[in-house]
């Protein structure tokens, strides 16, 4: 039951859109164009004037272009290629040329950034090179390296792009520390101390204003990160990040037994739900067949992860829009058929320990800081045999466990958004379950707006619903108000490299369990 970054959500896109400032407020696109747009993006942080379409976009900006305190390896830059100026940065210990514009960076990072000369290791970094008087937007999936297709931010100041791999993920990963250490070093504080010693690196090569962001698991890494170091971007622009401030909060079942438009659709998923659990004899050996499930128990009881986590994968991935789709009655269907239903709301392979343990980084951060969704499981109770068993800290290896939960990591996040946040805009989708808890700029909208912190919720949006699923004159004003661009059109991909994503082999790409954060 995780957030997992690979597998492309099937967004929304249907119009409209409520755009907030704090609880109660309605559409507010103005606010927007004028908060976000003059405190977030322009106002002094990132360049003014003709908008930032019109910046210098060659690696070659002129010494005009360039900040007063520019490094002297921006200087030196006519002298030297791009590889060797980002291999002479502090802590970079590896760089190769992946595409035209696309570079694979290793950074040296401690495994404990409280102590020095301890154990390290070497984190993977992608930066995608726009030029050095442009802006430039750090990302990070949350999970494994992120490829160098630019994210929706970087499309709007046409800026470079660092995204880089959470430690822990991947290869990013110390190799002669055991996977039990993960409970002390994989914490909210060390991933953003990670996130801060990039920055501050690579800054010296690109100098002008950061922005951060990041969908889903990414999105919270970008607040943690923005959090501990509020002055290493100008602003944050998190999608589709939950705040599970509460955890034992039934917040995620509440959602889930009114989201959509139509109860019928919610009724559907439960028979469902119920039939996977009344033919289980007949599937579990189809979920075997994908692998081991030695995790979870056998595959009996990975079957029931799957089928109680169905509901919120269906609504975090399909949406309304795939109501349709759904099987009016699946008592009726053969386990062939009822496999094939259930294979295209969820793929089974998720529960099998070759996905588990991709993941299992994750799994460590739900169980001890993070939390996860408590789902109500009474429509199904009747046909469980592991009732309560799909929590997060029942999908990590046996030897990681037991885990236990920081009951003070997220409110004490929640408490910092709510009162000093500045210049940071959440968006999320409306029918996303991760959105049950969301992150609020406070109870104050006067007080928020002060700060620029903002949230905005894409009616019928999905889990990592984007700006551009707003209707078109509105996300057409929003751009073009920013000088960010002309029009909505300038949201496509400008010149930018595509390449491969990390090292998570192609066949367990995006086959995520339900309720992982991607």
């Amino acid at each position: 039951m995780p957030l997992a970054p690979p597998r492309a959500p099937r967004r929304s896109r249907r119009p409209g859109a409520a755009l907030g400032v704090g609880p109660g407020v309605g559409p507010v696109v103005g606010v927007v164009v004028g908060v976000v747009v003059s405190g977030l993006l322009l106002g002094g942080l990132l360049p003014a004037g003709p908008g930032l379409a019109a910046a210098p976009s060659t690696a070659s900006a002129t010494a005009a272009d360039r900040p007063a305190h520019a490094s002297a390896e921006v200087r030196r830059a006519p002298r030297h290629s791009l590889e060797e100026r980002i291999d002479r940065l502090p802590h970079v210990v590896g760089v190769s040329r992946r595409g035209p514009r696309v570079l694979d960076v290793r950074f040296r990072q401690p495994v404990d950034h409280t102590v020095r000369g301890g154990p390290t290791f070497v984190q993977r970094v992608v930066v995608t090179h726009r030029g050095v008087g442009r802006p430039t937007v750090v990302t990070t999936s949350g999970y494994s390296l992120p490829g160098p297709d630019p994210t929706e931010p970087t499309r709007l100041v046409d800026g470079n792009q660092v995204g880089f791999e959470h430690r822990f993920f991947g290869r990013s990963r110390p190799t002669d520390l055991s996977p039990e250490s993960w409970r002390t070093y994989l914490t909210l504080e060390q991933a953003a101390a990670d996130e801060h010693r990039i920055i501050a690196s690579l800054r010296r090569l690109y100098p002008r204003p950061w922005l951060s962001t990041g969908v889903s698991k990414g999105g919270m890494a970008a607040v943690y990160h923005r959090r501990a170091y509020p002055d290493d971007v100008a602003g944050t622009i998190p999608y589709g990040a939950p705040d599970d401030v509460v955890d034992t909060d039934d917040a995620y079942s509440d959602f889930l037994d009114r989201v959509g438009t139509s109860a019928g659709c919610r009724d559907r998923l439960v028979a469902l739900q119920r039939a996977v659990l009344v033919q289980r004899e007949a599937l579990a050996p189809r979920l075997a067949d994908l692998g081991p499930t030695k995790i979870l128990g056998g595959p009996d009881r990975a079957l029931e992860f799957l089928a109680t986590d169905l509901a919120f994968g269906f609504w975090a991935y399909r949406g309304q829009e795939a109501c349709p789709t759904l099987p009016r009655d699946p008592a009726a269907l053969s386990p062939r058929r009822l496999w094939a239903e259930v294979t295209d709301v969820s793929p089974p392979i998720a529960y099998v320990d070759p996905v588990l343990r991709t993941y299992a980084p994750y799994y460590v951060q739900a169980a001890t800081q993070l939390g996860s969704p408590q789902l109500d499981e009474s429509a199904l109770a009747d046909l469980l045999r592991h009732p309560g068993a799909n929590t997060a800290a029942e999908l990590v290896p046996r030897r990681l466990r037991p885990l236990a939960l920081d009951p003070s990591a997220m409110p004490a996040v929640d408490a910092w958004v709510r009162e000093e946040a500045e210049r940071v805009l959440f968006v999320d989708g409306g029918v996303d379950p991760w959105h049950a808890e969301p992150f609020s700029c406070g109870d104050d909208p006067a007080a928020a707006a002060a700060r620029a912190c903002l949230t905005t919720v894409v009616p019928g949006g999905t889990h990592g619903a984007p700006i551009a699923d707003l209707p078109d004159a509105e996300r057409d004003r929003l751009v073009r108000t920013a000088g960010l661009a002309t029009s909505s059109a300038d949201l496509a991909p400008r010149g930018w490299a595509v390449a491969e994503d990390g090292p998570t082999p192609a066949r367990l790409r995006g086959l995520a369990p339900a309720r992982v954060l991607r």
